[in-house]
């Protein structure tokens, strides 16, 4: 079985990104960034070693991420260093070609919204009344199929730009881990 994690979001003047990450054994992750003023931004890495602890906390050569449940159903953080490509388009983008390579990084919070909190059927519910808050890996001791409207912010590193962010995003983990710290 696999962890699968998915952040999509969008601030008001149509900055957005998407984050999706595979723990099935090995770790899969990629982010796409699309500021406006520039060519899409892809850091896109299929081979990682797994994590050794609980938590989702991942290095490879030229990338260092990080998904973490700080209060279950209600706010995740994101952590991201790495190298990516600027891509001239979107077809560059999809194809996977050529891009200028560049610094990336960002440090990103995802908070429910307000009335998806109080929700039954957000995470919660999935890990039950009772989970700590000391990172994904425990919080999802059991099965766990989440999703949730909320607020994004924070910033966004792009070479030598520092963007701040704030804007509307939806995050979604499922799948299962088991006493055995593997998806």
């Amino acid at each position: 079985m696999s962890l699968r994690y998915r952040l999509d979001f969008e601030d008001a003047v149509g900055r957005r990104g998407a984050l999706r990450a595979v723990w099935a054994g090995r770790v899969s992750y990629r982010f796409e960034f699309r500021s406006g003023s520039s060519g899409p931004i892809v850091v896109d890495e299929d081979d990682i070693a797994a994590p050794r602890g609980v938590h989702f906390e991942v290095r490879a050569e030229g990338l260092w991420a990080s998904i973490l449940c700080e209060t279950p159903g209600e706010h995740w953080s994101f952590g991201l260093e790495a190298f990516g490509l600027e891509y001239d388009d979107e077809d560059d983008a999809s194809a996977g070609g050529y891009g200028n390579r560049l610094p990336v990084g960002f440090d990103l919070e995802w908070e429910a919204a307000l009335g998806a909190r109080a929700d039954a059927s957000g995470v919660e519910a999935a890990l039950g009344a009772r989970a700590d808050a000391s990172g994904v890996g425990a919080a999802l001791g059991a099965r766990a199929d989440a999703s949730g409207e909320g607020t994004v912010h924070g910033e966004v590193l792009v070479a030598s730009e520092r963007i701040e962010l704030v804007g509307r995003g939806t995050f979604v983990v499922d799948g299962k881990r088991d006493g055995t710290r593997k998806p």
